[in-house]
């Protein structure tokens, strides 16, 4: 049976001037950018309306997860979740957000914030078919030293 290491784990263990993790990535502090918004205006909204979530991310942070949930389901809303660069960046044409009241994890792709202009803001984009009225609750984590 062999021990495996990550490329992390394998730094981490042998640290020298070209192998030194970067801030953030091994003890880094994780913090939370978190929204809310009542849905009742994507009931009526059109393909491409833009709903800004949290306030601006700092740049050097890696986004490393984005919480979604609602209160009700969404059986009919597609979304795309991304920056103002980039807007599918987290999630393409999605109906994640069909069961109410279930956390929806998205992965963050340890996206590093700065790496393109007006990446710094996440955005939820109507991809095509309106929503129900209720609450999404958003929680963006991220690292940042």
């Amino acid at each position: 049976m062999a021990n495996l290491y990550g490329t992390n784990a394998t730094k981490a263990l042998d640290p020298y001037a070209d192998n030194i993790l970067p801030p953030g990535t091994f003890g880094g502090k994780v913090r939370v950018n978190l929204d809310t918004y009542a849905m009742v205006g994507m009931d009526t909204g059109a393909f491409g309306d833009i709903l800004y979530l949290g306030g601006k991310l700092p740049a050097g942070a890696k986004i490393l997860q984005i919480v979604l949930a609602v209160t009700a389901a969404q059986t009919s809303l597609t979304f795309k979740l991304g920056t103002l660069y980039n807007d599918d960046e987290f999630l393409t044409g999605s109906s994640l957000l069909d069961t109410a009241d279930v956390p929806q994890h998205i992965n963050g792709k340890q996206y590093v914030v700065g790496t393109a202009v007006n990446d710094d803001q996440i955005i939820f984009t109507n991809a095509g078919a309106v929503g129900t009225a209720a609450t999404l609750y958003v929680a963006i984590l991220y690292v940042i030293e």
